[in-house]
């Protein structure tokens, strides 16, 4: 069963003693590997809906393709995000915050 970082950090937490350094390092490693994602409320409605998983899908695919993401998805919709941010959160629901 996955977990998110947040939800490791709350099991952990009662269960051991923390050195500053320990939390630093796994804050360090959350920002790696499952950094938070700001969008619109529009942006993640977008990446959630099973309506569209299959565009979406075929847009991860394709990304050795240049900017395909936005070749099938209007820029302006996605901005300021990046192609790795999309797909990020795509894959990793969980890591966004929905700003706006």
């Amino acid at each position: 069963m996955a977990i998110t970082f947040d939800e490791a950090l709350e099991q952990l937490e009662p269960r051991t003693i923390w050195s500053s350094e320990m939390r630093d390092l796994l804050e360090q490693l959350r920002a790696t590997y499952a950094p938070t994602i700001e969008m619109t409320k529009n942006q993640y409605l977008f990446i959630t809906s099973e309506y569209e998983k299959e565009s979406v899908v075929e847009a991860v695919a394709n990304l050795t393709v240049d900017d395909i993401i936005k070749e099938k998805f209007h820029s302006n919709f996605w901005a300021p995000l990046t192609q790795e941010q999309v797909v990020q959160a795509w894959l990793h629901p969980e890591t966004i915050k929905v700003v706006k």
